[in-house]
């Protein structure tokens, strides 16, 4: 009876021991949690000396990027002059970055042309705009219908596209209002890829076997591009407008020219349907990637492989080059990559474990940040410089 006392005691002790040791590494990390702008300005309006403010935001750091939006917020919050001079010689403390607000996945994702904004299109039915430096939730553009699929930008960013619906939708990103629906042949099911043309007077999404050219800012149609026998899963524009790309669920992608609608090459040798393609800066390269779990580069001119690259578990899901075209990013259902088109190196995110799929990738025009959708219903914004540890195959 004592032995079995004590043995319980002990247990007891061991429990207790456990919670107060996880409730005093808890309470660390969150005096080690950087300060969002929302934290410094409860502090400001706490009636804080200036002294005690700068101590606390220098030990524990800023995740945020000063833009003079903010400044301007921290002013009228109280915050000093002087205060906000040395705030603003601070550099963000950076770990992955979460953008909650979506009830469901996150398939497309796509920065605006000035980096300030970030669009998220969800299976929840939303596209939702974000700033990029704060993570705040600046506006929420409901209409569809069905889960959004793909975003987009125009070139000047005075327009935003979003797919997912039959018809897909044009947005104005400033105000949020709905600019125009465009009308097609419901026979050729849900658009699920949206891409505009560099000079922003095409826009090019996909169906059922075809591809659809429209002129934006009018809601004509212009032509359908017809060949494949399978889902159009990914389009994108070459960069000086002359090609569309097209990935479908029949394995092939085709390279089309979008004023005559000429099927100009077919490209083979994806085991299972292509997801996504997207050209290099230059134009010269093509990269494609697939449910065969590799990602592919070709020659545009010749339509040669270049390279496999195989480094994903599973399925490929979306491809984007950054903007120098030093570097792939690549996304699927075991996390996000990014690749050395040159070498065929990968390069990983050493701290970054991700315990959802990860459905959509854009990299930043200044290339230095990541955006990805997960499908655990949050976007997650990563420094490309953080992607340090390479892997040789």
């Amino acid at each position: 009876m004592e032995v079995t006392r004590r043995f319980r005691n002990s247990l007891l002790f061991g429990f207790a021991l456990t919670v107060l040791i996880l409730t005093c590494l808890s309470r660390i990390s969150a005096q080690q949690r950087p300060y969002t702008v929302e934290d410094l300005k409860k502090l400001a309006q706490g009636g804080l000396t200036e002294k005690r403010l700068l101590d606390l935001v220098k030990e524990r750091g800023i995740n945020f990027i000063v833009s003079p939006e903010i400044v301007e917020e921290l002013r009228q919050s109280g915050v000093s002059e002087s205060a906000l001079r040395q705030i603003q010689e601070m550099k963000p403390v950076w770990h992955p970055r979460t953008f909650s607000g979506h009830t469901g996945s996150v398939r497309g994702v796509a920065f605006s042309p000035d980096g300030r904004w970030l669009a998220s299109g969800s299976v929840d039915k939303t596209v939702k705009l974000w700033e990029v430096s704060s993570g705040r939730l600046l506006r929420t553009l409901e209409g569809h219908s069905f889960g959004v699929e793909s975003v987009a930008f125009s070139p000047d960013g005075r327009l935003l596209a979003s797919c997912g619906d039959r018809a897909p939708t044009i947005w104005d990103p400033q105000s949020g209002r709905l600019v125009r629906t465009l009308t097609r042949d419901s026979r050729f099911g849900r658009c699920v890829e949206i891409a505009f043309s560099p000079d922003g007077n095409l826009l090019a999404f996909g169906g059922r076997e075809i591809i659809h050219i429209f002129e934006p800012h009018s809601g004509q149609l212009l032509r359908t591009l017809e060949g494949h026998t399978g889902y159009v899963e990914a389009v994108a524009f070459s960069p000086d407008g002359q090609l569309v790309a097209s990935g479908s669920s029949e394995k092939t992608i085709k390279l089309w020219d979008p004023r005559s609608g000429q099927l100009l090459r077919t490209l083979e040798g994806h085991g299972r349907g292509v997801w996504s393609v997207a050209f290099s800066p230059d134009g010269k390269v093509l990269a494609s990637c697939s449910y065969d779990a590799t990602i592919k580069l070709w020659e545009v001119s010749s339509g040669r492989l270049v390279r496999t690259m195989a480094g994903h578990g599973g399925n490929v899901l979306q491809v984007a080059f950054s903007p120098d075209g030093k570097l792939l990013a690549s996304v699927g259902y075991d996390g996000v990559l990014l690749w050395e088109p040159s070498t065929g190196q990968k390069l990983i995110f050493p701290f970054l474990r991700c315990e959802a799929w990860v459905w959509s990738v854009a990299v930043s025009p200044d290339g230095k940040l990541l955006a990805a959708g997960r499908g655990d219903n949050a976007v997650m914004l990563l420094r490309v410089e953080d992607a340090t540890q390479v892997w040789r195959p």
